[in-house]
């Protein structure tokens, strides 16, 4: 059984690196930038990763070159994992760094990064709005602490909900009703990634589940960090994911008012729900090896809502 996942797993990123490769016109330059693109997606951001295989030919590219922005911003986050003043030293020039490829991006100056080469021309080609990436840039030099839900989602908000639009704007899509998807979907995500982050973090000693949660429940960081109260936890976990559940809904329900192709650009709802409802049937145990295990079928999920359904 592993042998035959595994091959089913080659065999779609074969299919999806060559429909990139062949429908593009590469020049000789350009050759080796879309393989380090895609495999900085690839290896840090897979779910994500299935989703942009998936949309149009004529904005996969693209697409592929702000997810791939959105992974080496990310990597480079000011967060409280990066305990000596060095570290945040490097992360602010990373990201100031970022924001200079970006100014040069739009002043038209040439690109010596794969990457930055590959979001160049995203921009030359759907006309990307500078703010929404200098925005995110923004929002990842700031120290990451949330005192409520609320300030997981204005977080997301300006992260996931950003980086969402962008990928609308690959595809052409541009209105009032996707971009407020966006912004739900956006939210989703970040609430789902701090779930995610919880047992991830525990092993540096951080905890950022909200203060008021915690509260809530009777809980405090250190129980958390030395896993000394579950039952609480799952309670703090399933306030957080009732809350992503409600975010997707109420994107779905948006998108069903939407142009069709836009529901494209909504696939990565679909692992987000999936894991929503996996840590459901755990009884919101973050701490059992399934939660964060990954569906092998996840790319039929994808391929069967893409095909087959109008809403996700």
């Amino acid at each position: 059984y592993n042998e035959y996942k595994s091959y089913l797993r080659m065999r779609f990123h074969a299919y999806g690196r060559v429909l990139v490769q062949r429908r593009f016109y590469i020049s000789p330059s350009e050759q080796n930038n879309l393989p380090v693109t895609m495999d900085t997606v690839k290896r840090h951001d897979y779910e994500h990763f299935l989703c942009t295989l998936l949309l149009p030919v004529e904005s996969r590219r693209s697409a592929m070159a702000v997810r791939a922005f959105n992974v080496e911003t990310s990597l480079s986050a000011v967060s409280p994992t990066t305990f000596r003043p060095e570290e945040h030293e490097i992360c602010k020039m990373k990201l100031l760094w970022w924001k200079a490829v970006i100014d040069d991006i739009y002043d038209s100056k040439p690109q010596n990064s794969p990457i930055g080469k590959e979001l160049a021309i995203a921009v030359q080609k759907h006309k990307l709005t500078k703010g929404f990436l200098i925005r995110v840039i923004n929002s990842r030099l700031k120290m990451q602490s949330y005192n409520s839900i609320i300030d997981v989602e204005n977080k997301a908000d300006e992260t996931f909900s950003l980086i969402n639009i962008l990928l609308l704007e690959t595809l052409g899509l541009k209105s009032v009703e996707c971009d407020h998807a966006a912004s739900h979907m956006g939210k989703c995500q970040g609430l789902v990634g701090l779930i995610r982050s919880i047992p991830v973090l525990r092993r540096k000693r951080v905890c950022l589940v909200p203060n008021t949660t915690l509260a809530k429940f009777g809980i405090t960081q250190q129980q958390i960090i030395e896993n000394s109260d579950s039952d609480k936890l799952k309670d703090a976990i399933h306030d957080i994911a009732s809350s992503a559940y409600i975010h997707a809904e109420h994107c779905n329900d948006i998108l069903k008012s939407c142009d069709q192709q836009a529901k494209l650009a909504f696939l990565p709802l679909i692992p987000a729900k999936l894991f929503l409802d996996r840590i459901q049937k755990l009884d919101f145990d973050i701490n059992n090896t399934k939660a964060l295990q990954r569906s092998p079928f996840l790319p039929f999920h994808l391929l069967y809502k893409k095909y087959f359904f109008r809403t996700l």
